[in-house]
């Protein structure tokens, strides 16, 4: 049997540094992605970034619903620039 996919987690306040690899996922349109999880708070605000100096970022949150991935927000570009940022308000408290 497959393994389930282990995500690596996230904390408020603490940034996260990763390398996308020949062995990491991929999307068609978007190319290799990396797959973190953190647990939020109902009501809470959060605001994201990713950069990078190598490619475009490209920016999601979303939650799994009965196997299915259902994308909340996502940012592309920010202000023009290549990395990716966004305020996201949790619409509920959930991984």
């Amino acid at each position: 049997p497959a393994q389930a996919q282990e995500f690596t987690p996230l904390r408020v306040g603490q940034p996260q540094q990763g390398t996308l690899r020949e062995t990491d996922p991929s999307l068609a349109e978007r190319g290799r992605f990396r797959v973190y999880r953190f647990e939020a708070t109902a009501g809470q605000r959060y605001i994201l970034s990713m950069r990078s100096d190598d490619f475009d970022s490209y920016l999601s949150v979303a939650r799994q619903v009965a196997g299915i991935t259902d994308v909340l927000r996502s940012n592309d570009d920010s202000r023009g620039e290549l990395h990716a940022r966004m305020r996201w308000v949790a619409p509920a408290a959930g991984t």
